[in-house]
């Protein structure tokens, strides 16, 4: 089932959809979840900066990969949207007070787990009740990939804790196509998401 709405996403990519009814629901859950993924990628990229200033170099570069990831989310959304005829203007972006490495790891792990537990969930089934199916697949890619972030960022803050940094990996890989988050010791010849081949992965060393 997965592939099968992996090869309908990308087949539709450059498709105008207006045979049926627009999808109302789904198409409320694209912006929500748009503003969500790009409020995301900019809060991280902050984190980066931070951690970096802290000394924590793998740290800052992890934040660095996932906030490319939550912009990659961003842009499936927003080209959902345009296919269903609804253009935007760009993010509707929040202001935050970033904190602490630590304080800043502990606020990633709420946000991601709340993303896949509780907003990306029912999206998914307003999706498939709508047959949208395109949709489908940009919020699973987003939700798996949430689930991802959350145990990195689990993992960064009990190494942050310990003392133990370096251990954190210091070369991070983001699939291109869904957002999927890798480290060199995870790294998979494709991604098991999306099928995209690890030569166009992007790397952050």
């Amino acid at each position: 089932m997965r592939q099968v709405l992996i090869a309908l996403f990308f087949s539709l990519l450059g498709t105008n959809i207006q045979a049926q009814p627009k999808p109302e629901k789904t198409i409320a859950d694209l912006k929500e979840a748009y503003n969500g993924e790009s409020n995301a990628s900019v809060k991280y990229a902050k984190y980066s900066e931070i951690a970096k200033k802290e000394g924590y170099l793998n740290i800052a570069l992890m934040f660095q990969a996932t906030s490319k990831a939550e912009s990659i989310h961003a842009a499936n959304h927003l080209a959902v949207l345009n296919k269903l005829g609804v253009k935007l203007n760009g993010p509707e972006l929040k202001p935050f007070t970033p904190g602490t490495t630590a304080d800043n790891l502990a606020d990633g792990i709420k946000g991601e787990t709340w993303e896949y537990e509780s907003m990306y969930p029912p999206m998914i089934k307003h999706s498939e009740d709508e047959q949208a199916f395109e949709a489908t697949v940009s919020f699973r890619y987003a939700k798996d990939t949430e689930k991802k972030h959350r145990t990195i960022y689990d993992k960064a803050l009990a190494s942050l804790k310990a003392g133990q940094e370096k251990s954190i990996s210091s070369i991070w890989y983001v699939c291109p196509t869904c957002g999927n988050t890798y480290t060199t010791a995870d790294l998979a010849v494709s991604c098991e998401f999306c099928g995209t081949l690890r030569p166009r992965f992007i790397q952050f060393k």
